[in-house]
């Protein structure tokens, strides 16, 4: 039995802090077909583009770190991944070989990553960032870092991604995170997390800083986002929570409804 094609709703919060840079980008895509007309004699004008149906979406959330511009570098992490996965990736039905994916987007990865680490020149620094690209109703969770996807499904959530950090103990100071796995950073050659997911009509994704993690636990989450009716409620129930803190947190929220159509 057939899955009812879903329709997808997507919101996005990105809170500044107190930071002087914001080092957070996020992005919310629809892909699709069009067509661009030079000439014409009908009702479709000329120098226009006509726009057939959306068939896939990009949602990314990317954080960028390092002492001198870490904000530049989420800048320049997202622009190379989008670019990289719109040459790479094919957007229709059908389009996708699951069996020749991974190497694909290896290879656009190690590509974004020699993108990031030339904008950033000697500066030093690298972005970590969590992406999902749907083709309903596969969800291919792209993921390096220590942002966070998130899937809730009826009364339960569950973390898809892994952070990508190694605990380090302060001694007398507090332990700390250190982060094993990103982009632009030249201590290690960067590893792709692929995770690949069959989406039902009512579930509901977030992608997220870890930041955003932090300050918002599980349990939280799956009462601000699994009780919400949509996208829009949602995000306002995010926005509240993070209100008592001065850090820096983005996340983005995606409801999947029905259409009323089989597919």
């Amino acid at each position: 039995m057939g899955l009812s094609r879903g329709q997808i709703e997507c919101r996005a919060l990105s809170v500044p802090g107190t930071s002087p840079t914001h080092c957070d980008r996020y992005l919310i895509g629809h892909l699709g077909k069009s067509m661009f007309v030079p000439e014409s004699n009908t009702a479709f004008a000329s120098q226009t583009r006509v726009f057939g149906g959306g068939q896939a979406h990009l949602l990314l959330v990317a954080h960028g770190f390092g002492a001198t511009r870490p904000d530049l570098a989420a800048e320049a992490a997202t622009e190379a991944l989008v670019q990289q996965l719109l040459e790479s990736v094919p957007w229709h039905q059908g389009g996708i070989r699951e069996d020749r994916l991974e190497n694909t987007l290896g290879k656009a990865i190690l590509r974004c990553h020699e993108l990031v680490q030339s904008d950033l020149g000697s500066g030093g620094g690298g972005a970590v960032f969590t992406a999902a690209y749907i083709l309903w109703p596969q969800l291919y969770l792209l993921h390096m870092g220590d942002c966070r996807g998130y899937l809730f499904r009826g009364p339960r959530v569950r973390q898809l991604t892994t952070d990508h950090v190694r605990r380090v103990a302060g001694g007398a100071s507090p332990d700390r995170d250190i982060l094993t796995n990103a982009l632009g950073s030249d201590i290690h050659t960067p590893t792709l997390d692929l995770v690949i997911h069959e989406l039902h009509v009512g579930d509901k994704l977030l992608l997220c800083t870890s930041e955003l993690g932090r300050i918002i636990d599980a349990s939280a989450l799956r009462r601000t986002i699994g009780e919400a009716h949509g996208a829009g409620e949602a995000l306002e129930s995010l926005s509240r929570a993070t209100q008592a803190h001065a850090a820096e947190a983005t996340g983005v929220v995606a409801y999947f409804k029905t259409s009323g159509k089989e597919s």
